[in-house]
């Protein structure tokens, strides 16, 4: 069986291609967004084996913890080239493939790795005869805790503790291979430990543009779960300053907001976020994206005028300020 493995959910682009007789694997450094990297990256690896993506068998991504954008670039990159190419798709925590580094002999593991502020993520792992298998959520701690934590988790029990910092893309190929052997194949989903942290973010940017949907907490975990959502951010410096939200059933998409930390406007974030949602609307199929604003909002119109959209449509005093909804789309390419 073939396998593609990539990783999009840190600061570089990793990808591994197993074509059953050698493991080949290429890191980018990322420069850009990796959703723009990816397709090039892809096929040097591909070509470099005489390969093209449809003579993949299955094609793997890592599920996280990560970058909140990342993770969902490289799960959405997975489940459509999966569903045009009939083709087989897996995610991979980094969690379980650092488990999977572990001897044969040690039967229980704690898996270790960093995050992204000073933390660390851990899981306890059971080997069974198809390999480590989690027996309990993922956690993480803070570095004076994490010793503790981990005791902790393994319930008394003799256990290995292993802290990979190393992790790559070839390191989910092994339990990727195992998966899809035994037909374990679950949902595409993120791993996100760490969601209250990330969505009390998300609400506090939020509550400074009125004119915007305000969400609740639970509207946002909802968000996160789903599979046709695309909840993406602009995080620096391990501070979360731009979100933007959409769904999508091709060949239509639907952005239901943007918005932008007033200490980081006029610096191009908006658009940012907004090419992003774009570009994996159209990976999966969308070749049409709308939204509807409020007429009085005369800073988001500017922004969704400069990024293609046009006015198709107005529903009068449809806010509650009295003022009119624009309906705006645009094509995607």
């Amino acid at each position: 069986m073939r396998l593609l493995a990539f990783d999009t959910t840190g600061d570089r682009l990793s990808l591994a291609l197993d074509d059953g007789k050698k493991v080949r694997r290429r890191l980018e450094r990322v420069g850009r967004d990796q959703d723009e990297m990816f397709p090039g990256a892809a096929d040097r690896l591909l070509k470099s084996a005489g390969l093209e993506l449809s003579d993949i068998d299955a094609f793997v991504a890592a599920s996280g913890p990560g970058r909140f954008t990342g993770i969902r670039v490289g799960l959405t990159y997975a489940t459509v080239l999966a569903k045009t190419l009939g083709k087989k798709a897996a995610g991979v925590s980094w969690l379980e493939a650092c488990a999977w580094k572990a001897p044969a002999s040690a039967r229980l593991v704690v898996a270790v790795v960093p995050g992204w502020k000073g933390e660390s993520f851990f899981q306890v792992f059971r080997r069974g005869e198809d390999g480590p298998r989690p027996i309990q959520p993922p956690g993480w701690a803070a570095p004076e805790r994490l010793a503790q934590a981990v005791r902790e988790s393994a319930g008394g029990e003799e256990a290995l503790v292993l802290e990979d910092k190393t992790l790559s893309a070839v390191d989910l190929l092994a339990p990727a291979r195992a998966r899809l052997a035994s037909g374990r194949l679950e949902e595409l989903a993120p791993l996100y430990i760490k969601p209250k942290e990330d969505i009390d973010a998300l609400l506090a940017i939020q509550a400074l543009w009125p004119s915007l949907p305000q969400w609740t907490r639970k509207h946002f975990e909802e968000e996160l779960a789903a599979p046709r959502s695309q909840l993406i951010v602009f995080d620096e410096g391990g501070r979360l300053w731009a979100y933007g939200s959409a769904r999508w059933t091709a060949p239509e998409a639907e952005v239901f907001a943007v918005a932008v930390h007033p200490g980081r406007l006029r610096r191009g974030l908006g658009r940012k976020v907004l090419a992003r949602l774009h570009a994996l609307a159209a990976l999966a199929g969308c070749a049409v994206c709308g939204l509807e604003v409020s007429a009085a909002n005369h800073a988001a119109i500017a922004l969704y005028s400069s990024a293609g959209y046009r006015v198709v449509g107005r529903r009068p005093k449809y806010y509650n300020d009295g003022s009119d909804a624009l309906l705006m789309s645009r094509r995607l390419p």
